[in-house]
């Protein structure tokens, strides 16, 4: 799911590329966050994304 062009259930008619979560988790790791997911079947899916308060200092 998190893999670029990554598409679930292929019978579905609807559009689009595959590229959405792979883009966030790649942005709110680039950030020093995470992204995690909890799915139940029949019920969808809750998407978490964790943020640092503070920036991460470069070294």
């Amino acid at each position: 799911m998190w893999d670029r062009l990554y598409r679930g259930d292929k019978s579905r008619s609807q559009r689009g590329l595959g590229l959405g979560l792979s883009f966030v988790k790649a942005i709110v790791q680039a950030h020093g966050g995470s992204v995690t997911v909890h799915s139940t079947s029949g019920n969808g899916a809750v998407f978490t994304l964790a943020l640092p308060l503070l920036p991460i200092p470069r070294v």
